[in-house]
């Protein structure tokens, strides 16, 4: 298990596959772990050893998950670990001192996305390191605190860091994407938690079983993965499964991934008959869309069944009926 030898030896495992060109893919696969789960290197003392390249090629992701003055106060806690002999005051450098960390932060201090620290903490925490920027960037950061001419500092843009998802169907990227799709727009920050309350081979697959989980829960989203294929359906409701009837609302969709290890192949439907968004009835599972020739956009039988005829939403070639290995609902829940 890559995670359980990450959290016993991050460092040894990443320098063994940084050695090896062969291991290219395992290396991006454990750079991804930490950017998801951080806390298995950054805060601690292990970040302290990190080979510098390995840094460097943790500050170049965008979905490194931790904000951005806690990049900052780690990298300057590595920098002084490589050059125990400086001064911990930045204000009491010698020229001799001011080069050395220069030379050891000269690669990593433009992968910071500087627009998104507040002045506050610039203020207390990185204006003692300024010495080290170069003039065009000291330039550009002052440029942005004091005036609105500009909203991003350098070439890279904000990080877009979404946390872990407990399912056995989808991953951290579908976050970022049904996030986008909830909100209509682009997703950059974690602005809800996907709480995973319910799972069919788990909990049961039967109406009954989906109801008990899920009554009284708000917003949920929907994930099924259809038997022998790698397609994958589902649907947001931004409601709740309550009551018995219709539910009216124009922010429900509908949607389906032909690979579920793409999200590229994703395609969404937005409602489009309001007023039959969403059914709830107790000996049903989750229900999208009136019903239409013995079936809704979206319908789960008592016993588990699944089926397709499109109605309240746009035709998304969801399969008339269909086995699924597993199916998963989330409660949706926004941050503070």
């Amino acid at each position: 298990n890559q995670n359980e030898y990450l959290q016993n030896d991050p460092l040894g495992v990443l320098e063994l596959v940084s050695q090896h060109e062969t291991f290219t893919n395992l290396k991006d696969s454990l750079l991804e772990i930490i950017c998801h789960e951080p806390k298995i290197l950054f805060g601690t003392d292990k970040i302290l050893s990190l080979p510098a390249q390995i840094l460097e090629s943790l500050l170049k992701r965008e979905d490194l998950a931790l904000d951005e003055i806690e990049i900052w106060d780690n990298l300057t806690k590595w920098a002084h670990a490589q050059q125990p002999t400086v001064d911990k005051n930045p204000f009491e450098w010698t020229k001799n001192e001011l080069a050395l960390m220069e030379r050891t932060l000269l690669k990593l201090i433009p992968l910071i996305r500087f627009h998104d620290i507040t002045s506050k903490a610039y203020y207390e925490k990185v204006i003692p390191y300024e010495d080290l920027f170069p003039k065009k960037l000291r330039l550009e950061i002052m440029k942005f605190y004091l005036t609105s001419d500009i909203k991003q500092i350098g070439l890279l843009p904000s990080r877009s860091f979404f946390s872990a998802i407990d399912s056995v169907i989808i991953n951290t990227k579908y976050i970022a994407l049904f996030t986008g799709w909830i909100d209509k727009k682009e997703a950059v920050k974690e602005t809800y938690k996907f709480n995973l309350i319910f799972r069919a081979n788990r909990d049961g697959n039967t109406a009954a079983s989906f109801h008990a989980k899920w009554n009284d829960k708000g917003a949920t989203i929907v994930v099924a993965k259809i038997k022998g294929s790698n397609k994958v359906v589902g649907g947001y409701n931004p409601l709740d499964w309550n009551g018995s009837g219709d539910k009216n609302t124009p922010n429900s969709f509908i949607f389906t991934f032909e690979n579920y290890n793409n999200i590229s192949t994703g395609k969404i439907g937005r409602v489009i008959q309001r007023s039959h968004a969403i059914r709830c009835y107790d000996t049903y599972g989750p229900l999208f869309g009136n019903s239409n020739n013995g079936s809704n956009d979206i319908m789960v039988t008592n016993d588990g069944k699944w089926s397709s005829v499109t109605n309240s939403y746009p035709n998304l070639n969801i399969p008339r009926n269909f086995e699924i290995d597993d199916y998963e609902v989330f409660q949706v829940v926004k941050n503070n």
